[in-house]
C-alpha cells in the first residue's frame, strides 16, 4: 500500500518563519493540523496551524511542544545532520523524547521549502510541499514519477516541462459535476492532471443534456450518476488521469476526508450551503479554492437582462466567499434548511420567516464554457504566473457580457468568521467552526 504525504503552509506563515530564522538565528516551530483518509491508497496531509513560535522559548509543559504533531523550521544552509543534532539537544534539555519530528528546511533567499519526516533511524522527504498565497507554489520530492506523453506536447510548449510535470502529480477536487463542473473536468484531464476527485450526488436528467459534456440520452434513461459519466469518459479517452468517483453530498464524512487530500479545490455549485462547506474544507486543511459562478437573468421569452460570470480565488485565512458577499447568513440558513428539512423549509417560507433559497436558474452552455475556461486559466495563472500584473490584483475575475468587459477584483480584508480555523485539520465533529 502506497503512502502519499503532503505538507501545506500559507505564504504569510512562511514569511513569519523566515523572519524568525533570519532575525533570531534559531529555529521556529509550529503546530500541525492533519487530515486522513484511507481507501485503496493511504494518504496523509499536514497543514501549519496559524501559530508560529520560536523553539528556544517553549518549555515542555507549555506551548506548542505539548502537541503530538509539530514542525520545526531551520535555515537550509544548516546541514540535515547538524539541524537534527541541535534540535535533539534542545528537546533533551526539556525532557522530551525525540522519536519523530517534521523538519522543514527553508532557503532564506528563495523561500523554497522541503519538508522531512525524521525519526531516530530514518529520514523521509515528504512527497509534496505547497506554499499558498497569491501564487501557489508546489515543491515535489526529487525524482517523483511524472506521467508525461506526446499527448501533452502542446501544453508543454506553452507552460514548459516543469509545470506540465507538476500538473501530472496534482490532485484536483471538483464539487458539482454539471454545467460548469463537467467542462472543468474535460479541460483538466486533457491537460493530463494526475488525479480528479469528483463529487456530486445527482444523476443525469433530461434538462442536463444541453450542458453536461459527455452525457447522453442513454445516461438519462439509465439514471446514471453525473460523476460516473465523467469517469467513464476519461477511461474511454485512454489518457492518464486517475478518477475518484464520489456520488455523495459534500457534507458526508468520507467525502470531506477525501477532499482534504486534494492539492486544489474547485467549486462548481449553485447552492449557498455547498459553497460554504467547500470554503470550510479549504480553510481547515489549507487548500487553495477556486469558485466558479454564473449568473444569467432572463424573462423566459427571449429577453436577457444579465449575463455575468465570476471566478473567486480563496486563500485560506484571507477573505472568504461570505466576507465578499457571495452569500449571507440568511441565505445560508435557508439553503441548509432546504437540504436538511424540506418540509420545515416550505413552512417557514410560507410564513415569511426566511427568504427562498435559489433552487434553479437559466443556463446555457456557451456561458458555462466561458466561466469554466476562465476558472482553469485562473488556476494556471496561480501555479504558473503569466500575467503582466501581480496576482494580488485579482482576488476575483468578473466577466460581464451585456457590456463586454473583464474586471479584476483586488484583495479585500480577511474574514473574521473563518480566520481562527486555519489548518486545524481533523477535529470532532468535522468542520466545526471555532470562534
Amino acid at each position: 500500500m502506497k503512502e502519499y504525504r503532503r505538507f501545506r503552509i500559507l505564504q504569510k506563515q512562511l514569511e513569519k518563519v523566515t523572519s524568525i530564522i533570519c532575525d533570531e538565528k534559531i529555529f521556529a516551530v509550529a503546530s500541525l493540523g492533519g487530515g486522513y483518509w484511507e481507501g485503496d491508497v493511504t494518504y496523509r496531509s499536514f497543514s501549519v496551524v496559524d501559530s508560529i513560535q520560536v523553539l528556544n522559548y517553549i518549555s515542555s509543559s507549555d506551548g506548542l511542544l505539548k502537541y503530538k504533531d509539530i514542525v520545526i523550521f531551520a535555515n537550509a544552509s544548516i546541514s540535515m545532520d547538524n539541524a537534527l543534532a541541535s534540535i535533539k539537544t534542545i528537546l533533551d534539555s526539556k525532557g522530551i523524547n525525540f522519536t519523530k519530528i517534521f523538519l522543514a528546511l527553508v532557503n532564506l533567499e528563495t523561500n523554497i521549502l522541503y519538508t522531512y519526516v525524521c525519526s531516530l533511524d530514518e529520514i523521509e522527504l515528504i512527497d509534496t510541499t505547497s506554499v499558498i498565497g497569491n501564487d501557489v507554489c508546489f515543491y515535489l520530492k526529487p525524482n517523483i514519477e511524472s506521467d508525461i506523453s506526446d499527448i501533452n506536447i502542446r501544453t508543454q510548449q506553452v507552460f514548459g516541462t516543469k509545470t506540465t510535470n507538476l500538473l501530472s502529480n496534482l490532485t484536483f477536487g471538483i464539487v458539482g459535476i454539471s454545467g460548469t463542473g463537467s467542462i472543468v473536468v474535460e479541460q483538466l484531464y486533457r491537460m493530463n492532471v494526475g488525479t480528479l476527485v469528483l463529487v456530486d450526488d445527482d444523476i443525469v436528467k433530461k434538462e442536463n443534456l444541453g450542458r453536461i459534456l459527455n452525457s447522453s440520452q442513454k445516461d438519462c434513461e439509465g439514471m446514471k450518476k453525473k460523476t460516473t459519466v465523467q469517469k467513464e469518459a476519461i477511461e474511454r479517452s485512454g489518457l492518464n488521469t486517475k478518477v475518484v468517483d464520489l456520488c455523495t453530498v459534500i457534507t458526508e464524512e468520507n467525502t470531506i476526508r477525501c477532499l482534504s487530500q486534494c492539492d486544489i479545490l474547485i467549486g462548481c455549485m449553485d447552492s449557498v450551503d455547498g459553497r460554504h462547506q467547500l470554503n470550510l474544507i479549504s480553510t481547515y486543511y489549507s487548500i487553495p479554492y477556486f469558485d466558479v459562478g454564473v449568473k444569467l437573468k432572463a424573462d423566459g421569452n427571449g429577453g436577457v437582462d444579465e449575463v455575468t460570470t465570476a471566478i473567486h480565488y480563496i486563500i485560506p485565512g484571507e477573505s472568504s466567499l461570505y466576507s465578499r458577499g457571495v452569500y449571507n447568513t440568511d441565505s445560508l440558513v435557508a439553503a441548509t434548511l432546504l437540504r436538511e428539512n424540506p418540509e420545515e423549509y416550505t413552512k417557514r417560507l410560507e410564513e415569511k420567516y426566511i427568504i427562498g433559497a435559489h433552487e434553479s436558474s437559466p443556463a446555457v452552455i456557451p456561458v458555462n464554457m466561458l466561466a469554466s475556461s476562465m476558472a482553469v486559466l485562473e488556476i494556471l495563472a496561480r501555479i504558473h504566473p503569466f500575467r503582466e500584473e501581480d496576482n494580488v490584483s485579482y482576488e476575483a475575475i468578473r466577466v460581464d457580457l451585456m457590456v463586454p468587459r473583464i474586471v479584476g477584483q483586488p484583495i479585500t480584508k480577511p474574514c473574521s468568521w473563518f480566520g481562527k480555523n486555519i489548518g486545524v485539520g481533523d477535529i470532532s465533529p468535522l468542520l466545526r467552526l471555532i470562534f
